[in-house]
């Protein structure tokens, strides 16, 4: 038995090795690309310009932002029990804690195994509408991408050539969604007939079972309806933000702007990345805000406040919310390495 445990992680080694190895050599590069040619005396004395009671007051809007979303993750998890929304609060707080400081977005399982823990809900369940969550932001993410693009010129290729990619994986996404829960049985049938061993069949099985748990919850017309109401919010919310960090640095950026900004961000952030998008957000700030009338230096300050300031908050209530929730770090590993079979009716 522990010959064969240690033949099957072998290949999970060498993928997480060759993971950090391109993640690492892309943060190097665009690093590089990022801060080639700009002033540091400029920079310096962009952050001498800014403005304290705006960075608090920013301090604050990503708070309530991060209220605002694990509210609408609470509102897919709901169902006839209603989660407490600090609970979900703290959890996403943990979770955002986590993408930021671990690889592979690890946080998704962060916060699906917070909630799992205080709430008894299967965690398969919890991590399932956790990814339904991430696939409707991508989807919106591009959608904004697509009614604003036309109104913007001067971007670099790769923004209009990848939106329209993801694009078509948006959609493809949506539909998986919308559809999943009303295919699922004809899907195992395939499974079943398809001539793989029997251990990858259960394991595609199982993954297939999460995720139909995730979308029965979002087309559930109630909570549907709410999450996709918060959505705007969110979003309108996440630009307002990126609008007054430049704002604090005396810089000018139009809720527009910030919105493509963003978009741009969250197509970057598919690539293989280390914690914290470290050069690839830096790349894509230098490349996307001078086009919007800012120098290189002054995008780079920027971003480097921006994700300042959200790092700041991941890390305060993120680490707060450990005691607060009376969790133990060993609980969340354990619950992670098994996953609950104990799940709830989401019909």
């Amino acid at each position: 038995m522990k010959m064969s445990n240690q033949k099957s992680t072998h290949p999970a080694k060498r993928k997480s090795v060759w993971y950090w190895i391109i993640a690492a050599a892309m943060a190097v590069i665009f690093l590089i690309l990022a801060i080639r040619g700009v002033s540091w005396d400029e920079m310096i004395q962009t952050v001498c310009q800014s403005d304290p009671g705006l960075l608090v007051f920013v301090f604050l809007l990503i708070t309530i932002n991060l209220f605002f979303r694990g509210l609408r993750w609470g509102i897919l998890l709901s169902g006839e029990n209603p989660i407490q929304a600090l609970t979900m609060f703290w959890a996403t707080a943990d979770g955002y804690l986590g993408n930021t400081l671990l690889p592979a977005r690890a946080g998704e399982l962060i916060r699906s195994a917070i909630v799992g823990i205080k709430t008894g809900i299967g965690t398969s369940y919890v991590f399932a509408t956790a990814m339904t969550e991430r696939i409707v932001d991508a989807v919106v993410l591009v959608l904004i991408g697509l009614i604003l693009l036309p109104g913007i010129t001067g971007l670099p290729d790769w923004v209009p050539t990848t939106l329209h990619v993801m694009a078509v994986v948006g959609v493809i996404g949506l539909l998986v969604i919308i559809t999943l829960p009303y295919i699922e049985r004809m899907l195992r049938k395939i499974l079943s007939i398809l001539p793989f061993p029997e251990s990858w069949k259960t394991k595609l099985g199982e993954l297939l079972g999460r995720f139909v748990l995730g979308t029965r919850a979002f087309i559930n017309p109630v909570r549907a309806a709410g999450f996709l109401g918060l959505t705007p919010i969110i979003w309108m919310l996440d630009g307002y933000i990126t609008v007054q960090v430049a704002k604090a640095l005396s810089l000018s950026l139009t809720l527009s702007q910030a919105l493509i900004l963003m978009v741009a961000l969250g197509l970057a952030s598919a690539l293989p990345s280390t914690p914290g998008y470290v050069g690839i957000y830096q790349y894509v700030a230098t490349t996307i805000l001078p086009v919007f009338g800012m120098s290189k230096s002054e995008a780079l300050t920027f971003i480097l406040l921006y994700q300042g300031m959200a790092v700041m908050a991941f890390l305060l209530w993120g680490l707060i919310s450990l005691p607060v929730l009376n969790i133990r770090p060993a609980a969340l590993r354990q619950l992670g390495e098994k996953q609950s079979t104990n799940e709830i009716d989401v019909s």
